[in-house]
């Protein structure tokens, strides 16, 4: 049975993978769990930061991808839709999130994606952000102020194991404390990617 991801991951309710995100100034060290590195830095206009988190499982890029696009279990998720494709390797996605302590939110994506070869493995990227470009499936709840992130699967000891660099960013607005928000929000990186290798 997948281990179920917090509210607060559900910045990956998309199930959306990919590459770098700029940050606002100088990446600050967290701290280092069972493997896991987990950097901060801040976001322009929030109080909550942008999360960078890296650390490598044993087992193929494709692998990896397979698991967090098909079976990583969301815990919250209420909707999730691609509403339209803007070109090649590129979606726009509304998702509704919730649980019993706060208001939905919700809110629109621009996904961005690609596959290239590296040293003949497959090398993953998918990058995520709030767009206007597209109007919500639905309006019922709060709408998030901010959501940006990227992952990146780059295969390595000749494709036998993965390196995944995770970087997010999720404000929820409304009445939520950003600064309670964001101990839970830096702490669930360490839980996403501590389930990723051990599920994957």
């Amino acid at each position: 049975m997948f281990q179920s991801m917090t509210f607060t991951s559900i910045a990956v309710a998309s199930m959306i993978l990919v590459s770098d995100v700029n940050a606002n100034g100088k990446w600050e060290k967290h701290g280092k769990e069972d493997g896991i590195i987990v950097y901060t830095t801040g976001y322009p206009q929030s109080k909550v930061p942008l999360v960078k988190a890296v650390t490598v499982v044993n087992a193929p890029s494709d692998k990896v991808w397979q698991y967090i696009t098909q079976s990583m279990e969301i815990d919250g998720l209420k909707d999730r839709r691609t509403l339209d494709t803007c070109g090649r390797g590129c979606d726009y996605v509304y998702v509704r999130m919730g649980n019993w302590m706060i208001t939905d939110r919700y809110y629109v994506i621009k996904v961005n994606w690609s596959v290239s070869d590296k040293e003949g493995h497959p090398q993953y990227f998918r990058r995520w952000s709030k767009t206007s470009e597209r109007k919500p499936a639905g309006t019922k709840g709060v709408p998030v102020r901010s959501i940006r992130g990227s992952w990146t699967l780059t295969p390595i000891d000749n494709g036998k194991r993965t390196r995944i660099t995770y970087i997010n960013h999720l404000d929820l607005g409304g009445n939520v404390p950003p600064l309670l928000f964001s101990r839970g929000f830096v702490s669930n990186a360490y839980d996403l990617l501590r389930n990723i290798r051990k599920n994957a």
